[in-house]
């Protein structure tokens, strides 16, 4: 990863142990070029061999994970605020009884929902990139291999469809990692709860934090790898193909 080196007035490529501090040590939610440096391309890079729908993929996710990082920030900052005007209002002389009150029912909410929320979104927005990359990928294939999609003719979720249609159509020979789709999977199950029943797993099911996120955006990146892999050894089979029967 490259830098502009300020005190040297140059491009410099950012050592590990730079990055890895960077990572460890971003505090608040300011703008940060050096963490956000050496966060790009954190969860998918896409190959040396341009495709735009690779690439433009490659930057929602970034994009999306800074999105996660600064936001959360954010609203940790935003709730340790409320907390300190709560103990002001709490111990302050004078305080209408009306304004301790009306703070209860504005930030209390808050800080119930804000986090729940946010994290919510983000696992929303992921999915939501990784189904558009599998839909981007066929309306291309449609076009280059002069196939059609027809939903009805595959099973399952969008995503299996697109996937059904990409493998045995356009003949893409897919390789996921069992741990990475059953991991899908649970990505999958929880964001359409959220979409068709409008709130969180309760009991016993796998918690929606941070951790889960992170974990969320590794596994989407090497479902990625595993398709862009496919994609470009299916390209290299046609064109030696077709440079065989031109021959």
């Amino acid at each position: 990863m490259e830098i502009w080196d300020f005190h040297k007035n140059e491009i410099r490529e950012l050592t590990e142990e730079e990055r890895r501090k960077a990572l460890e040590g971003k505090e608040g939610d300011g703008f940060d070029a050096t963490y956000n440096m050496g966060t790009f391309w954190e969860f998918y890079s896409p190959g040396e061999r341009f495709s735009e729908v690779f690439y433009e993929t490659s930057y929602e996710i970034s994009s999306l994970h800074r999105y996660l990082e600064y936001s959360r920030r954010y609203f940790s900052r935003y709730l340790q605020e409320g907390k300190a005007y709560e103990q002001t209002l709490r111990t302050g002389k004078d305080v209408p009884a009306e304004e301790v009150i009306l703070h209860d029912e504005t930030f209390g909410p808050d800080e119930q929902y804000l986090p729940k929320y946010n994290f919510e979104a983000v696992l929303l927005m992921l999915y939501t990139i990784f189904e558009n990359s599998i839909r981007r990928l066929t309306a291309e294939l449609e076009e280059k291999k002069d196939v059609t999609f027809d939903r009805r003719k595959y099973r399952g979720s969008t995503v299996d469809r697109y996937l059904g249609f990409l493998c045995e159509t356009c003949g893409l020979q897919v390789v996921f990692q069992p741990k990475d789709w059953k991991r899908f999977e649970s990505i999958r199950k929880i964001r359409n709860f959220l979409v068709h029943r409008g709130g969180m797993v309760q009991g016993n099911s796998i918690a929606l934090d941070y951790d889960f996120l992170i974990d969320g955006f590794e596994t989407i990146g090497r479902l990625l790898d595993a398709l862009e892999t496919a994609y470009w050894d299916n390209y290299d089979k046609d064109i030696g193909g077709k440079v065989h029967e031109d021959a």
